[in-house]
């Protein structure tokens, strides 16, 4: 290490024993010698040698001493440069690995956004947050509406079906587009096809009615009443409690919609499993990594997922007919 900056540097063993030129403040430095002791008579030597020519022709001989005996003075031009140590240290060696793993974060986001712009589809388990596909608000009795059974965002469903719709701070902008594709996908429900609807507020979920009530019209009117009485609150909501009363319930498909990711998945998951229980998510708005943990929801339990953008609601929703 220099002695002035402190900083490692490194030179040939040919030099051991002698002095060399710190390549980053240019001061003299003592090269140790090639087993590794301390050389303390050089250094001491090295600390007490003039640093300028001018200065060493000044400095005073010892009464006595021949020629021979007094050390040679060292030319500046001789003094070899060590090579500098780009790693200093194990703080370097942290750093570096910190750049790595981010940069391999920010990589693995980039692939699931562009995967998302390329067209992902219901089908994927790794949906985006920039999803282009159909509009998921087309009525189900539209002429051109397809007869592939109960939907809902164009997902296909089983029945009894389970709306789990979060009620959280987060989806203040993204409320009316959740109550409005679950209606439609009630709307869509024949009399034999049963719903439920449970709304994830700050205070604990709600549920619409104990057991499953048939779809249709009338369903839809039900449920609008309740999406409609509901006051967004500022606090966060907990969506895996709400799955677990949702499961409790017994349907076959779980509907999820919301914004934020989920945690405790592989609790929600074997809990599913366990009752045969589909889980389909729907993301508006949310983030890469909110997308991702809910396609794994849907994904590990037999069922599909969907993200959709702030814009492609809007713009979906301004194009179609009025949901009421």
């Amino acid at each position: 290490h220099c002695p002035d900056c402190r900083k490692k540097v490194s030179i040939d063993e040919a030099f051991a024993g002698g002095v060399c030129r710190c390549p980053y403040c240019k001061a003299l430095a003592f090269v140790p010698g090639r087993m590794g002791g301390s050389g303390g008579a050089q250094r001491a030597a090295l600390a007490q040698r003039p640093d300028t020519p001018g200065e060493r022709s000044r400095a005073p001989r010892v009464r006595g001493a021949s020629v021979r005996d007094a050390a040679a003075p060292v030319q500046p031009n001789h003094i070899p440069t060590a090579n500098p140590v780009r790693f200093q240290g194990i703080v370097t060696m942290i750093l570096l690995g910190g750049l790595l793993v981010m940069a391999a974060v920010a990589i693995s986001l980039g692939i699931v956004y562009t995967t998302g712009r390329a067209g992902v589809r219901t089908t994927s388990p790794h949906a985006s947050p920039t999803d282009q596909g159909a509009s998921p608000f087309v009525p189900p009795d539209a002429p051109d509406s397809p007869e592939i059974g109960p939907t809902v965002a164009g997902i296909p469903i089983e029945t009894p079906v389970l709306y789990v719709v979060d009620a959280g701070g987060t989806m203040r902008t993204t409320y009316d587009y959740a109550g409005a594709l679950v209606r439609l996908s009630i709307r869509g429900l024949k009399q034999d096809e049963e719903f439920s609807l449970l709304i994830l507020r700050q205070e604990g979920p709600q549920l619409l009615t104990e057991g499953f009530r048939p779809g249709g019209a009338d369903g839809e009117r039900a449920a609008k009443a309740m999406l409609e009485k509901v006051v967004l609150a500022d606090g966060a909501t907990h969506i895996p409690d709400a799955l677990g009363d949702a499961l409790e319930q017994r349907p076959r498909t779980i509907v999820l919609i919301a914004r934020k990711s989920v945690r405790k998945t592989d609790d929600i998951i074997l809990a599913a499993k366990h009752r045969g229980v589909r889980i389909t998510t729907i993301s508006l708005a949310g983030d890469a990594f909110a997308a991702l943990t809910m396609a794994r929801l849907a994904e590990a339990t037999g069922g599909k997922t969907r993200a959709m953008s702030y814009t492609a609601l809007r713009d979906w929703l301004m194009r179609a007919p009025p949901v009421d």
